[in-house]
């Protein structure tokens, strides 16, 4: 990696400040090109941010003539940088035609525009980050809620890194003690018997478990679930989704029919993202848009996390309640301004063990209930663990699931025949399934899979 690379390091669009990034053993000198001000960059120690102006093209070095702009550059030396390259930052003013020159200029000096993901990608290739830390990176960027920050934070900290290489050292050990058996196994002494790794064995599955088990509560924190609002028309789930979002998403209107398509909006319940789906009303209808209106609340239903059955307080004595049993569901009885007792008991009665939670969507109560209901469902099977932080990538998981899998064949041979080579070969696979997690084992396409995950200029 001799050579220099520059990306945008902000968002694109007008805005304030834009900085532009660039990293690589030419990285001041470029900049130092295109800068003008009493010192020079190239004189600057590390960590230093200096004031000045940028000349955007080959004439601008006379007085009055050119193009400039006024700009602070930061200057970060080699190795005490994010890609422990020479890295300089200049902010300049925001724009996209601004960016874009003071980038061009990069370029004609002799930079590379970067590609996706290369800044960190030469962090975790110069050994700043190993690859959890830099998918963490990644994750800490894409954070919708402040639980979503809290499980970046901890991988980026090296908090998974050092839980896993704790575990290869343990394993490695024991790795150790059986191959010496295997070596000196003509002369009987008594070293490497696989059997007495067997408690060693159980307690490293064990962890492998807990660690398992956290990703089902860190998939939910980033990724979020999905709640789908259904119904018969007129019910008030449009009204319900506005009152949940705080927000007029929905139409609504004493007209029944008017959602006929899919109406989307997210809310954060309690740190839990939550995108729900308000649907058309399920009834039967000589309407072919209506039709597939209902056909889309049905799919949407299937593909949530929870659904939430609407019901009319106030109306007529209740439909079927049949459409969600077996479900994750939630019975919303609406309009409890307006409600009748008798369907009221109608509703209660009918609904078996399934929640129900009664609201006004028109005056908003009960939502604030109903809310921490939905959060209880989607948490209920995804619980937050005792100690440590939780798994958020299915890649982590299925690498542990692995790691847990080869172990437990290889306690297996352990407590039956105990053949020494068959236990070494095992583990060894479950040092490289655990060594995939952190980068040590993880194949060249994988990894350049993950980093192409990320934006140019990060």
């Amino acid at each position: 990696m001799t050579d220099t690379i520059v990306a945008l390091a902000t968002p694109s669009g007008e805005g304030g400040i834009a900085i532009v990034r660039l990293s690589g053993t030419r990285a001041i000198s470029i900049a130092d090109s295109l800068f003008r001000a009493p010192r020079r960059l190239a004189d600057a120690p590390t960590h230093t941010l200096l004031y000045g102006r940028l000349a955007l093209n080959d004439s601008a070095a006379s007085p009055g003539s050119g193009v400039f702009d006024e700009v602070l550059v930061s200057v970060m030396r080699a190795p005490r940088s994010y890609t422990r390259e020479d890295v300089v930052e200049i902010n300049c003013h925001g724009g996209i035609r601004l960016a874009d020159e003071v980038i061009r200029a990069c370029v004609s000096l002799g930079a590379r525009r970067a590609e996706r993901g290369e800044f960190t990608e030469r962090a975790f290739l110069n050994g700043r980050l190993d690859l959890a830390q830099a998918e963490a990176v990644l994750d800490l960027v894409k954070a919708r809620t402040k639980d979503a920050l809290s499980a970046a934070y901890y991988e980026l900290n090296g908090g998974l890194s050092a839980r896993i290489n704790a575990l290869r050292d343990r394993l490695t050990a024991s790795l150790a003690r059986i191959e010496t058996g295997l070596e000196f196994d003509e002369e009987d002494l008594g070293v490497g018997d696989p059997r007495a790794e067997s408690a060693a064995f159980r307690e490293i599955l064990s962890e492998i478990s807990a660690l398992v088990g956290t990703y089902a509560r860190g998939r939910l924190i980033a990724e979020g679930a999905s709640v789908a609002i259904i119904g018969p028309p007129n019910v008030g789930k449009s009204s319900l989704l506005n009152a949940i979002l705080g927000e007029d998403r929905a139409i609504v209107s004493h007209i029944p029919g008017t959602t006929r398509d899919l109406v989307e909006g997210e809310a954060d319940l309690d740190s839990v993202r939550v995108r729900f789906v308000d649907t058309a009303g399920l009834r039967e209808t000589g309407d072919a848009v209506e039709r597939e209106g209902t056909k889309r609340a049905g799919r949407a239903a299937s593909a949530a996390d929870v659904v939430l059955l609407v019901c009319d307080g106030s109306g007529e004595i209740p439909w079927d309640l049949t459409p969600v049993s077996g479900r994750n569901a939630i019975i919303v009885i609406n309009k409890m301004d307006k409600a009748r007792n008798e369907v009221l008991a109608a509703l209660c009665a009918s609904a078996g063990g399934t929640p129900v939670f009664r609201v006004s969507a028109l005056s908003g109560e009960g939502v604030d209930t109903l809310c921490r209901g939905i959060r209880d469902a989607l948490c209920a099977d995804a619980p937050e663990p005792k100690t440590g932080g939780v798994i958020i990538r299915a890649r982590h998981a299925d690498a542990l699931s692995a790691a847990g899998s080869h172990l437990e064949r290889a306690l297996d041979e352990a407590t039956g025949q105990a053949r020494s080579e068959l236990v070494a070969a095992d583990i060894r696979l479950a040092l490289d399934a655990l060594g995939s997690i952190t980068g040590e084992t993880t194949p060249e396409d994988i990894i350049r899979s993950i980093f192409s995950e990320f934006c140019v200029g990060k």
